[in-house]
């Protein structure tokens, strides 16, 4: 039996859902209201026989802010064990802490990581946020640090994720706060002006060599940071063109960088589409364009590659963030208490 999820903004819209893709043979299990960062949502848990049909969670998107998005298929036992977690978590918690499973849920938390979270908070005398913030803590480490000695540090990721920008936000620390050095390369021969952007930041950052009236002494070279072509999730041979590059460059770091405005689903498959390229660490940039941190949350946690920052925008002096779990609780959750 395929079991699954539907939400939409009302109680007709959900069953629209469930009669679309699961037709007259669809039953209904269960119905519920639940919040998304203040907004109402109808939630319709539906189930029918199981075929081999593809599903994904199915939300209704206002036109204006739809986006197409590369369908990937999930195996059967992800969704299944996903669906099973949604539909038996009233037996399972209670109170405040169901309300905060459900506020995961909506923000793309994986439903295992969701409900342990919350298990253990319901174990606990008081739930509260500061119960909440030490239980994150325990479980997602601290973020990687960039590269102390000299290294080749590349930058891949979809086109418009925001590689380049994240180039010139750690050229830049590693020249104003680091005191280092560094040079910058482009591999993006499909980008108009690739290589006049890296041509610029290199004489602004070169700027810095004059220190108040006097010149300071020569910085050795640290780092050399290379962009590359934005790379389409499923372009099998633009990731092996861009891999035979890669594997030619000896002591490198390698940064995925992702928009955060992607989606779960798509960011978790291009990472397994990208891992052939060795990635070492993932930026994350667009924070500010998203009302949840359930991706940082699930890549902080699961078997993915560390995560090395995060960034407000794609914007190049926009701020960077180490991983930080009062800042995902505020987006997950929202207010300053649980309780």
């Amino acid at each position: 039996m395929l079991i699954k999820n539907f939400q939409a903004n009302t109680i007709q819209d959900a069953l629209d859902l469930v009669r679309r893709e699961f037709g007259k043979e669809a039953v209904i299990l269960k119905t519920d209201v639940v919040r998304n960062n203040g907004s109402r949502l109808f939630s319709v848990t539906a189930a029918r026989d199981y075929d081999a049909k593809q599903v994904t969670t199915a939300k209704i998107i206002p036109a204006a802010t739809a986006t197409p998005a590369v369908s990937v298929p999930a195996t059967s036992s992800m969704r299944l064990e996903s669906a099973l977690l949604d539909v038996v978590i009233p037996e399972l918690l209670n109170g405040e802490v169901k309300q905060i499973f459900l506020s995961m849920r909506c923000h793309d938390v994986e439903s295992r990581l969701a409900l342990d979270i919350c298990r253990q908070l319901q174990r606990l005398e008081t739930a509260n946020r500061e119960s909440l913030a030490k239980i994150m803590t325990a479980i997602a480490p601290q973020s990687v640090g960039l590269p102390e000695g000299s290294s080749n540090i590349v930058f891949v990721g979809p086109c418009g994720s925001g590689k380049s920008s994240m180039l010139a936000k750690l050229a830049t620390e590693f020249v104003f706060h680091r005191k280092q050095k560094v040079t910058l390369q482009t591999l993006d021969n499909f980008r108009p002006g690739a290589e006049e952007e890296i041509t610029n930041l290199t004489e602004i950052l070169e700027l810095v060599v004059e220190t108040n009236g006097h010149k300071s002494k020569p910085r050795p070279i640290s780092h050399h940071l290379i962009d590359t072509t934005g790379l389409v999730l499923g372009d099998q041979s633009g990731r092996e063109t861009l891999e035979n590059e890669l594997a030619n460059i000896e002591n490198r770091f390698t940064v995925l960088v992702l928009a955060l405005t992607t989606g779960w689903t798509n960011i978790r498959h291009y990472i397994e589409f990208a891992r052939p390229l060795g990635i070492d660490a993932i930026a994350l940039t667009q924070l500010d364009a998203t009302d949840s941190c359930g991706t940082v949350l699930n890549l902080a946690v699961g078997e993915y590659p560390p995560l090395l920052c995060l960034s407000d925008s794609r914007l190049p002096n926009a701020v960077i963030y180490d991983f930080d779990v009062n800042l995902c609780l505020n987006k997950l959750i929202g207010g300053e208490s649980v309780e």
